[in-house]
Parts: C-alpha cells; sequence; structure tokens
C-alpha cells in the first residue's frame, strides 16, 4: 500500500448506518473499512495539505464517535512525520480553491487533493468510494499520471448510469 490522498467519502462510509442501504452501497461500506482498516494499520503515509484544509474536512464529515474518526486520531497522534505528509499547495484566493491545471477545475470541491497528489513524488494515488467525479475526469487525471483507486467502482457505475441500486 503506497502513500495515499483519500478523499473524504472513503472516511465517511466507514461509518454509515446499515440499515436502509442497498446491497452495492453495503459492499462498498465494507470496502472502505477494509480499506481504511490495513491503511490506518500500515506504515504508509496520509498525504494533506499544510493548513489542514482536508483534516477539517474529513472532520466535518465524521460522527466523532465513530471508527473512522477514532482511526484518523490515531494517524494524527503518531508523531505527525511517522504518519503524515502535509505539503504545502497554492491556493486560488478568489475561489477559495486549491490551484490546479485548467483541465481539473470541474473538480472543484476534490482540487485540494488533486492539488496535494501533484505536488508529492512519486505521485500518489487518490483513493475515492462514492464520487462520479473522478471517473468523469478520468481522461484529464490520466494525463497528469494522477491515478484514482476507486473502492466502489459498482456503486459508480450504478450511480452514473442513473440507477437506484436494488435494497438488499
Amino acid at each position: 500500500m503506497p502513500d495515499s490522498v483519500v478523499d473524504t467519502n472513503v472516511w465517511a462510509n466507514v461509518d454509515k448506518n446499515p440499515d436502509n442501504l442497498t446491497a452495492t452501497e453495503l459492499k462498498c461500506v465494507q470496502r472502505c473499512f477494509d480499506w481504511l482498516r490495513a491503511f490506518v494499520d500500515s506504515t504508509d503515509h496520509l498525504v494533506l495539505d499544510d493548513m489542514q484544509r482536508i483534516l477539517r474536512e474529513y472532520r466535518r464529515n465524521m460522527p466523532k464517535d465513530g471508527v473512522g474518526f477514532s482511526w484518523l486520531r490515531r494517524l494524527e497522534t503518531a508523531p505527525r512525520e511517522k504518519r503524515l505528509i502535509e505539503l504545502a499547495i497554492e491556493w486560488d484566493d478568489t475561489e477559495n480553491c486549491a490551484k490546479v491545471p485548467a483541465s481539473l477545475a470541474p473538480l472543484k470541491n476534490d482540487r485540494t487533493f488533486v492539488a496535494v497528489a501533484l505536488k508529492h513524488e512519486p505521485r500518489p494515488p487518490i483513493v475515492a468510494s462514492t464520487d462520479t467525479d473522478w471517473t468523469k475526469a478520468k481522461k484529464d487525471l490520466d494525463a497528469l499520471k494522477i491515478v484514482v483507486e476507486e473502492l466502489c467502482p459498482d456503486y459508480i457505475q450504478e450511480k452514473l448510469e442513473g440507477q437506484k441500486p436494488p435494497k438488499p
């Protein structure tokens, strides 16, 4: 498992209530849980911005008493240099977003993930789960040698096709 940039949706999914989820959604939650557990137990680094905008976004989107939050705290409370890589990136003050190549401007909410991936060498994967924007931007991401590891391809496909997955 390499150093990774992790989309917020991966962290948020681990604590979803399974009661009203479809089979596809349940599979996605399990994949996010398994991936994060393995990542937290590894010695690899979580790649972030030095302004802590990604960390703040994680915290806003996770229950404070959840597994995801406790795993994040575990990474943060280890000696920072052992688990976190915090990179200085440029910001577009007009749009209050990280600066990225124009071809990736449509990824407004995910620009910080792209910017830190571009800043880190070797280029780390961006790990995502339920956001179709990564799939839609695949050609432009490929051109910049950014790999997006989709944990929930079935969920993404159903979402792109406009299907509501059946209940289990």
